[in-house]
């Protein structure tokens, strides 16, 4: 069954789709922003590859949300309080596909590392910008996503893995993994719950970062529990080995000041994410808030 769309009015060839399983969730096929990036990596404009593409990233995204929909508890947790929170309020969560713009970057596009850091991004943003946090009502987010880059055999990520290795190690970069990050994000912000506050570790970057980041790495121990975790928001790299349990996580200091703050920030959604049924061995929110309860392939835990 093709996807239901709601054709702009405006001649531009955009159209609106909304996500199935969730009417808080709208996905934005823009026809500049294929057309334009197209044409930044040498494609060029033909209409019928740019309408083969937007309908590609439509269908891909689509099944990202779907594998998160009916996913691991904390995934679904998410999604469950981001179709909550737009119930009640007039919120949405609007997914746009990224632009690239290769030529625009301060080498002019000369300089690979910066190509390849500007293709291995994804965003959520909203109306607030800058400061600590957004208003506490929350507000509407936007996501900027593109699914094909972080396909683990794209050729940018594979000239990524060769070029920078020491950032982009692997581990946290599967198009599922890097799509509900930015929907932990995204709840946040609709929420109101948004905190940047700047964290003492650098590779954390701020709270909000280290959040995301979390939470993301809970997810991905309740689908394989001896998975790789991801360490801190500026690179792909593996968590050392002393932070791969609850225990190990929260014995140090600014990791447990974190959870703290975390819970402290939104504590109706950490518990939720601490009642998970999953005896994995990662979930530092539960760890926090029902102490060791849970049986764990790891004994420390």
């Amino acid at each position: 069954m093709a996807p239901r769309r709601i054709m702009t009015t405006d001649g531009s060839g955009d159209w609106i789709t909304p996500y199935p399983a969730s009417p808080s969730i709208d996905l934005i096929v823009k026809t500049r922003m294929f057309r334009s990036t197209l044409i930044a990596t040498g494609v060029g404009d033909n209409a019928d590859w740019v309408e083969r593409v937007k309908e590609g990233w439509e269908t891909k995204v689509i099944e990202l949300l779907d594998a998160i929909s009916n996913g691991t508890w904390t995934q679904r947790t998410i999604m469950a309080a981001i179709r909550s929170r737009c119930a009640e309020k007039p919120f949405k969560v609007h997914i746009f596909p990224r632009e690239y713009h290769p030529k625009n970057t301060p080498s002019g596009g000369l300089n690979e590392l910066e190509v390849i850091d500007q293709y291995l991004n994804s965003a959520a943003d909203g109306n607030t910008r800058g400061g600590i946090s957004v208003a506490p009502g929350g507000e509407t987010a936007f996501i900027y996503f593109d699914p094909d880059p972080w396909r683990a055999d794209s050729f940018m990520r594979q000239e990524a893995a060769i070029m920078n290795p020491t950032k982009f190690g692997g581990v946290g970069m599967e198009p599922e993994e890097v799509l509900f990050h930015e929907l932990v994000h995204a709840v946040r912000r609709l929420r109101g719950v948004t905190d940047r506050t700047p964290t003492t570790t650098r590779d954390y970057v701020n709270l909000e970062e280290f959040t995301a980041v979390l939470v993301t790495n809970i997810a991905i121990n309740e689908k394989k529990p001896f998975a790789q975790l991801r360490y801190g928001e500026r690179t792909f790299i593996a968590m050392p080995e002393q932070y791969k349990t609850s225990a190990g996580f929260l014995r140090n200091t600014e990791h447990a000041d974190l959870v703290k703050r975390i819970v402290t920030r939104d504590a109706p959604l950490s518990r939720v994410i601490a009642n998970s049924p999953n005896s994995n061995p990662f979930n530092p929110l539960r760890r926090h808030l029902r102490g060791a309860l849970w049986p764990a392939p790891k004994a420390d835990w």
